[in-house]
């Protein structure tokens, strides 16, 4: 079957490689121009040789299905174990140890976060910088022709038996949405309508060749920062001291409309108290918005929503469907392939 993926994220490209490996013909379409969804890699500093983890800074390990995945990405090169605990700053005092967590391998990509989607897109073609505006049911009417026809910003389409979205939750929703007047997706639209994300800040500092700090990341309780990442322990061949600061969701949403130069200021002057005074002189920054930072709504109780009353397949999977993390992105995208493989093949 010819299935069509939205989103290369880890959940979509997770159940498109499954899939492919499985015989069918899978097309992944990106609307940005990178892998991976919020495993993001950006590069800054002079002659743009510095990679920053500007999206998620690390993967966690998980239960045995996500730790054997993690394994078999450490097989490959493309993790590698960074820490098991991280520092922690209470807003008052720098503990070089949280106090409160247990301690958890945490896993890093040596060329970028974004290497791994790249990584596990092997069996699957990818599109990237398109952009998809909607998608068409044709299959009660179809003679000889797919079952969906996938619509894009530039009036170009493609046709497919199948069609997996895998964006965030409101991002599938709209998408969904174009269908509603065709077929019965309200379902669909029911589940997504609750799902609901915070924005996030992320901030890219860097410091030319001062000596990196001796912490990894700092966990913070504070109004405007939650955490801080020494992205230089993560490549420590990198020439330059550079760090990588998440906003808090409170912060974001105050100053999402802001100018970069006011929000960069703001999340500097921050950093000396919770950081080291050094932090407070960066000689360059950059900065991003994460709209769909943080999922704070999640579908319960599933790992993928289905249309399963019609021949033609959709399905929607997500970090954001049964959790909010990048192990539930992982399950969702496996266990939606796992279903489909056994449901096409009878």
């Amino acid at each position: 079957m010819i299935i069509a993926v939205i989103g290369a994220g880890i959940a979509g490209l997770t159940a498109g490689n499954l899939l492919a490996k499985a015989g069918h013909n899978v097309t992944v379409f990106e609307k940005s121009n990178g892998f991976g969804g919020r495993l993001a890699t950006r590069y800054a500093g002079d002659a743009n040789q510095i990679k920053l983890d500007h999206g998620s800074p690390y993967i966690s390990a998980g239960g045995d299905e996500f730790n054997e995945w993690i394994d078999s990405l450490v097989a490959k090169g493309l993790l590698a174990e960074w820490t098991d605990r991280l520092a922690f700053h209470d807003g008052s005092t720098f503990y070089p140890e949280h106090p409160a967590h247990e301690r958890g391998a945490k896993f890093i990509a040596p060329n970028g976060m974004n290497s791994i989607g790249k990584g596990i897109s092997r069996y699957v073609d990818v599109v990237r910088n398109r952009k998809v505006g909607g998608i068409t049911l044709i299959a009660p009417d179809r003679h000889k022709k797919r079952s969906w026809v996938v619509n894009f910003d530039d009036s170009n389409v493609f046709e497919a038996d199948a069609v997996i979205i895998a964006t965030t939750g409101p991002q599938a929703q709209g998408i969904v949405q174009t269908a509603q007047d065709e077929w019965g997706v309200k379902f669909l639209i029911r589940q997504l309508s609750d799902v609901f994300y915070e924005p996030a800040f992320t901030l890219m500092a860097g410091y030319g060749g001062r000596e990196q700090p001796d912490w990894k990341g700092i966990s913070c309780q504070h109004d405007n920062i939650s955490f801080i990442c020494n992205e230089s322990s993560k490549r420590p061949n990198q020439a330059e001291t550079a760090l990588v600061v998440q906003s808090t969701a409170a912060f974001a949403m105050e100053h999402q409309d802001a100018e970069p130069a006011d929000i960069q200021a703001k999340m500097i002057a921050a950093l000396p108290a919770l950081a080291g005074s050094w932090s407070g002189f960066p000689l360059w920054t950059q900065s991003h918005l994460w709209r769909f930072a943080h999922c704070v709504a999640p579908v319960q109780g599933m790992s993928f929503l289905e249309l399963e009353q019609s021949e033609a397949n959709l399905a929607v999977v997500g970090d954001y469907i049964g959790g909010t993390s990048m192990e539930t992105a992982y399950l969702s995208g496996k266990r939606l392939a796992e279903h489909w493989i056994d449901k096409l093949a009878k």
